[in-house]
């Protein structure tokens, strides 16, 4: 089977784009990264192709951008318009529960931030399956005991705390939106 083309979105909302991130930049990224290998030694080109596209469904799929799409053409989730750059140095307004608005990403950019969160959940997929299903903790039992509180969760040392994006994607992409997954807290209350 023939590896499917990168069609690179340049933030003009392209309708038929598929990665962020050229084949060069996710070389030229991984270039700079220290465990490397299953990139630039072990992967064939049509293979970082695939594991390109991948990663942008991965992260388009999981996670809830600031703002709104910039055209209803566009088949990825940037670029977008209204979405808050909380890392800009641009004029900051004060509303009321906080700092707000003011700082927007360029509707035609697609944020470094976002690239290389791409580039380097492609090297992670190279190494590892990481679309397979993972047990999230669930939890099998409570017990309560002489004021201590004891939790035993499903899932063996493999699965326990696997999840399909590293730390490092979460960090790219954390100050563009959220997971849509949420997170691993529970409620507690007391009676």
């Amino acid at each position: 089977m023939p590896a499917p083309t990168l069609i690179v979105e340049d933030g003009t909302g392209v309708a038929n784009a598929n990665s962020y991130v050229s084949l060069d930049y996710a070389n030229a990224y991984h270039d700079a990264v220290l465990y490397k290998t299953a990139w630039t030694e072990n992967a064939s080109p049509e293979e970082k192709t695939r594991a390109l596209i991948g990663a942008a469904r991965m992260i388009d799929a999981s996670f809830k951008f600031k703002g709104f799409k910039t055209n209803d053409v566009q088949t990825m989730e940037w670029p977008r318009i209204y979405a808050e750059n909380t890392e800009s140095t641009g004029v900051r307004y004060w509303f009321g529960s906080g700092f707000s608005g003011g700082a927007y990403w360029n509707s035609n950019t697609i944020p470094e931030r976002l690239k290389k969160a791409q580039a380097e959940l492609a090297g992670e997929l190279l190494k590892k399956d990481r679309t397979a299903e993972w047990d999230a903790l669930g939890v099998s039992s409570v017990s309560l005991g002489q004021g201590a509180v004891s939790v035993d969760f499903t899932g063996d040392a493999e699965t326990i705390g696997a999840q399909p994006f590293t730390p490092t994607v979460l960090d790219y992409l954390s100050t563009l939106g959220y997971s849509r997954a949420g997170s691993a807290q529970a409620e507690v209350r007391r009676g």
